[in-house]
């Protein structure tokens, strides 16, 4: 059936919604649907889904040329809705009765799903692995993406979060952990559209914080920094904050700490003490912060303990630090102020080895990609590295760069590390002019 007027589908669209973000979450979720499904219809309003259990839901309904569709159902909890409940799958002939497929979430955030969410529009059924699409927090903690067996047209993920749910694993779920436990990478494609759907999340201010962490040298601040500058956010130049919890170093630096910022966005950069986190929390405490290679702050206790406050769900995120840098008489640092900002975390670090109370407040990507997939991310960015440095690298110079890198991950004895940072080294070999630069690449590759 074709689709000439979508509002004659809006007859049972009645209730008004009440989630307070719900206009940017909707957009986004729009905006992700039609990049890679063609172009989808809202329909106005909110329809009414009453549950067995007598509680109702709010659903919204997006529908394609041909009038197969798509319903997002919320769970109304208190004045605001706090989560989506479900996905409905239909086809032509049956929207708004019974769905083809019904994804049902269980506290899982729509973003991490959202892949899935079209693998199940396209094919139209449930004989899909979305598994895939789930971010690993630890492999103790995965669990297979399973069918209701009572009824095969619900795809039903099982809570990830293992303090959630302590019931005794099935043999399915076991066997599902083996398997995705020889699973080292995620196709860049994917999670790369993944991650910018992410940012704009926290840049839309829908989530606080966002956590990239995994392979090293694979273009992760590229493709943030990129992302956030393409938002149109106005970026910080960074200013020195005294990293020292010394009052001595504090004396006149009211001025510094206390001025008005011009801009949205500031990216710090290289390893910081926990005062020194507070400090930069407090200067850009309404501001969107990228933490970039800034390792050292997970591994220390009181820098974990003020990230707990930061990205805090409760309404105020209120960080203090009491000692006498912000007691003394000439403290030019408050003991306690509310952070209303937003933080993304770029860290060469595996998942599992982030604290779980940081984890669990945050977004996480885990990007763990094989050597093939490491070349196709870097082929895919080419012809944008090196544009910034001094003397920017030329395209038939990156050319043969990667060329050499191609050839290099054939070789089973190599041990050099394949990443954006080698080809950059490469090139600049490559673009010096000399005759021997292949030879002056292979010296490098094995002292690297």
């Amino acid at each position: 059936m074709k689709i000439k007027n979508f509002f004659e589908f809006s007859n049972s669209i009645n209730e008004q919604f009440s989630l307070k973000t719900s206009e940017k979450v909707l957009e986004l979720i729009l905006k992700y649907l039609n990049s890679k499904l063609g172009t989808l219809y809202q329909l106005p309003g909110f329809e009414t889904i009453k549950k067995e259990s007598g509680e109702l839901l709010y659903g919204i309904h997006y529908i394609d040329n041909e009038g197969n569709s798509i319903r997002f159902n919320w769970d109304l909890k208190g004045k605001d809705s706090t989560e989506i409940h479900s996905v409905d799958f239909f086809a032509p002939e049956n929207m708004f009765s019974n769905p083809n497929v019904t994804l049902f979430l269980f506290g899982e955030s729509i973003a991490k799903i959202l892949p899935a969410v079209v693998e199940i529009f396209k094919k139209r059924n449930q004989n899909i692995d979305i598994s895939k699409y789930y971010i690993k927090e630890s492999i103790q903690r995965i669990n297979e993406i399973r069918r209701k067996q009572d009824d095969k047209s619900v795809i039903e993920p099982i809570v990830t979060k293992a303090v959630k749910e302590r019931k005794k694993k099935t043999r399915i779920e076991e066997d599902a952990e083996k398997l995705l436990d020889k699973t080292e990478y995620a196709d860049p494609d994917t999670i790369f559209d993944d991650v910018d759907a992410y940012v704009d999340m926290v840049i839309n201010k829908i989530q606080p914080s966002l956590i990239i962490c995994g392979a090293p040298g694979i273009g992760k601040t590229y493709g943030i920094t990129k992302r956030i500058k393409d938002s149109g956010l106005k970026s910080i130049e960074p200013i020195d904050l005294p990293d020292a919890t010394d009052v001595e170093d504090l004396d006149n630096q009211s001025d510094i700490l206390n001025a008005e910022t011009d801009g949205d966005w500031v990216h710090i950069k290289g390893a910081s003490t926990a005062f020194g986190l507070y400090m930069s929390l407090f200067k850009y405490k309404n501001k969107l912060i990228v933490y970039d290679d800034c390792d050292s702050i997970f591994k220390d206790k009181n820098a974990v303990n003020l990230l707990k406050g930061a990205l805090d769900s409760s309404d105020k995120r209120i960080i203090s630090w009491v000692s006498k840098t912000t007691t003394n008489k000439k403290a030019e640092v408050p003991q306690r102020f509310e952070f209303t900002g937003r933080i993304i975390f770029i860290s060469n670090l595996n998942a599992k080895d982030l604290d779980s109370a940081v984890r669990n407040r945050s977004f996480v990507v885990d990007i763990q990609l094989k050597l093939s997939d490491v070349l196709k991310r870097i082929q895919s960015i080419l012809k944008y590295i090196g544009k910034d440095l001094e003397v920017p690298l030329s395209d038939d110079a990156k050319n043969r760069a990667f060329q050499f890198l191609e050839e290099a991950s054939k070789d089973k004895n190599n041990k050099m590390e394949i990443s954006i940072r080698t080809l950059i080294n490469f090139a600049k070999i490559a673009q010096s002019g000399v005759p021997q630069w292949r030879r002056l690449m292979e010296i490098q590759a094995k002292n690297i």
